[in-house]
């Protein structure tokens, strides 16, 4: 019975040991991958990798651009070795010579003007009316032209310019008299074909870097992110593409492709968390080690600065209403209907101004009051100094409460606490709908904003924070921006 006991606790040691030795296995394994650990959580809205994750902009086919242009006009002696009497009265047609014209740039440049010649000659005593010349590619029919008239024992040295041919080699075919209409002593010498290279150049591009556009970051909390890669050149960039997520020079995640194709792109979705506070230099970065050879090697990375701080909603502020019904945003922060919008308006949860005109209004913090005035926009207000320091600037955040009814109940340079009253919702100021005899009540909300730049009169966007942060355990409706 002992030996049984000593032996299953023989084995239980064992797995122990075998478990710290995987793990240990695993974290140098990360190590070695070129991970090391790292203050940001990243998830995917999917993690679909290699090739199968390629996509393609709108196709961009080998769309021919072809010109032609008669060079020089020749003389065609009588052709004595030819079996076919000089006397015939049929033409005979003959193109050759077909080749990259004397001084062309060989190989072509992929997405460049090639320019091809040939020599196209009526070798017999009959003239040739409206010769018409087809060029064939890999024996698919591109294009047809009209070189007109060839004289008896008249040629022409022609040359014809292909335009926007992507990377690759080619079959290319003259075809005189393409739709066989012409009667001729001989009918086997109407064309000449060879193959040709085009040779692109990738350009891998980091196209595209999105966030969230927020000023400031908070710690513990996830956000959404987008980037995109694409390849801008003109040819496939062989071998092994990477791309990189960097975190303050470290990656944090890669992908690799093999061969990725001109004209495609590489696009993600991902989620981060900022684990600490500070600041975070994130983003992309393609081909890193520079193994590819690119038309334009400046263009490879977006990196964007964030600053990471401690959660606002971990400042224990008190939001301003008793009435759960107050918590409906008529007009949100910075949202695309108003973006230069700075702080919130707030009325009540039903959209009724009845509801909210004349309730009383609560400071959020402790803090000094700066300002109890009035002015023609912002009506009856109050500025409060806040005790709490913003991590981003280090200034006191300033608080603001606008369009209040009647006069402000603290003064300049009174000390307020949270929850001491400040004032009564109303409509004073610069307010839409302005109110009337009719609608006295019209226009009435709260315009709340927090700002770290210690200002108390006008405020852009840039000088502000998104004043729901402060609040995570109140649920607004309406137009909200979190």
């Amino acid at each position: 019975m002992n030996c049984m006991k000593n032996k299953t606790k023989g084995i239980k040691i064992m797995k122990k040991m075998i478990a710290l030795i995987l793990t240990f296995i695993l974290v140098l394994g990360v190590y070695a991958l070129g991970y090391p650990q790292n203050n940001l959580d990243i998830q995917y809205k999917d993690d679909i990798r290699g090739n199968e994750a390629i996509k393609y902009k709108s196709t961009k086919e080998n769309k021919l651009d072809i010109t032609h242009q008669i060079k020089e006009v020749i003389e065609i002696k009588e052709d004595i070795n030819s079996n076919i009497q000089s006397n015939s009265i049929k033409p005979d047609l003959r193109l050759y010579d077909l080749g990259v014209e004397p001084g062309c740039s060989y190989p072509f440049a992929a997405r460049k003007d090639a320019v091809l010649q040939y020599t196209v000659a009526n070798f017999k005593n009959c003239d040739c009316k409206d010769v018409e010349v087809g060029v064939k590619i890999d024996g698919e029919l591109f294009h047809t032209f009209n070189i007109g008239d060839i004289p008896a024992h008249r040629g022409y040295i022609t040359t014809f310019t292909i335009g926007n041919y992507r990377e690759g080699t080619y079959n290319v075919e003259i075809i005189a008299d393409i739709n066989n209409i012409i009667e001729e002593e001989d009918e086997t010498n109407n064309s000449d074909s060879g193959n040709f290279t085009w040779i692109g150049t990738p350009d891998l591009v980091a196209a595209e870097w999105r966030d969230e556009g927020l000023s400031v970051y908070e710690k513990d909390k996830k956000y959404d992110f987008y980037f995109r890669v694409d390849n801008a050149g003109t040819g496939v960039a062989k071998g092994e593409t990477i791309v990189y997520l960097i975190n303050n020079g470290d990656t944090v995640a890669q992908w690799s492709f093999i061969d990725f194709p001109e004209n495609a792109y590489f696009e993600k979705d991902i989620t981060l968390r900022f684990r600490d506070e500070g600041d975070y230099n994130i983003g992309i970065v393609v081909d890193k080690e520079n193994k590819i050879s690119e038309s334009n090697e400046n263009n490879n990375s977006i990196i964007k600065k964030y600053t990471a701080v401690e959660s606002y909603g971990t400042m224990g502020w008190e939001y301003m209403y008793n009435n759960p019904n107050n918590r409906y945003i008529s007009s949100g922060y910075g949202l695309p209907d108003r973006p230069d919008h700075y702080g919130i308006d707030i009325i009540s949860s039903n959209s009724s101004v009845d509801h909210i005109y004349g309730d009383p209004i609560e400071n959020v913090c402790p803090g000094t009051v700066e300002l109890a005035t009035e002015s023609p926009t912002a009506g009856n207000y109050v500025v409060v100094k806040s005790d709490n320091i913003d991590p981003i600037t280090g200034n006191n955040l300033r608080v603001r409460y606008l369009h209040m009814k009647g006069t402000p109940i603290p003064r300049q340079g009174d000390i307020v606490s949270k929850g001491s009253l400040v004032g009564y919702t109303g409509n004073t100021g610069y307010v839409e709908p302005l109110p009337t005899p009719s609608n006295p009540k019209g226009g009435t909300h709260l315009h709340f904003d927090v700002n770290n730049k210690a200002k108390t009169g006008y405020l852009t966007i840039n000088d502000t924070i998104n004043p729901e942060l402060f609040f995570p355990l109140i649920t607004f409706s309406g137009k909200t921006s979190l």
